[in-house]
């Protein structure tokens, strides 16, 4: 089986729209900084890069800041710096580009790290040094460190803690081409990390 997609940074055969992935807008190569250059960061700091790069800010965090909670709750541990883009679109628009990558790494490397890279700079959160996880509490620390407004925050953390989100999700991955066992594997992580959101404030 193969997964084809359109490519998003083509508007037809002649014409190619600008996109960099933030490991060039941060400086970060193998050469400069190792071969851990791509998870050496923060999310944190990919705010930062959209901050300074990104014309449509706003909408570009929010999406940044779900896709950081939507890697954490399926459990995909490659989400690092050059898996997030900006694209300039035909309007010379900068703007977080569409999402590429988003999978289950966990199922393969069950000891992984949580996220890719650390949620945060610096100290970790009480409520995190507490319980040992990131709670609603700390992506709610993200938002605010990326400049959302705090109602739109509250809101998209809201929209991962409602009740109807794990019954979509564990039927979305029978649909799915994973074997039995897998599945099982996949519904027990999203059941986790839901659970783990539910918890802090947010």
């Amino acid at each position: 089986l193969a997964y084809i997609t359109r490519r998003f940074d083509r508007v037809d055969a002649q014409t190619r729209l600008i996109q960099e992935d933030c490991s060039v807008l941060a400086g970060r190569s193998e050469a400069t900084h190792g071969k851990n250059y791509k998870y050496d960061y923060s999310y944190e700091g990919i705010g930062r890069l959209l901050a300074i790069h990104c014309s449509a800010l706003g909408p570009s965090c929010l999406e940044f800041l779900r896709r950081v909670i939507f890697s954490y709750v399926i459990g995909n541990g490659d989400a690092h710096l050059r898996n997030f883009s900006l694209l300039r679109d035909a309007d010379g628009v900068v703007r977080l580009s569409p999402a590429y990558d988003l999978l289950c790494t966990h199922l393969h490397l069950p000891g992984e790290s949580a996220l890719a890279l650390d949620l945060l700079e610096g100290e970790p959160t009480p409520s995190y040094q507490a319980l040992g996880f990131y709670s609603a509490t700390d992506f709610r620390e993200l938002g605010r460190r990326v400049g959302l407004p705090m109602e739109l925050v509250d809101r998209e953390i809201a929209r991962f803690r409602a009740p109807r989100v794990l019954g979509q999700c564990d039927e979305l991955i029978r649909r799915s081409y994973l074997t039995p066992l897998a599945q099982q594997a996949l519904i027990a992580v999203v059941t986790d990390r839901l659970r783990a959101i539910a918890q802090g404030d947010g």
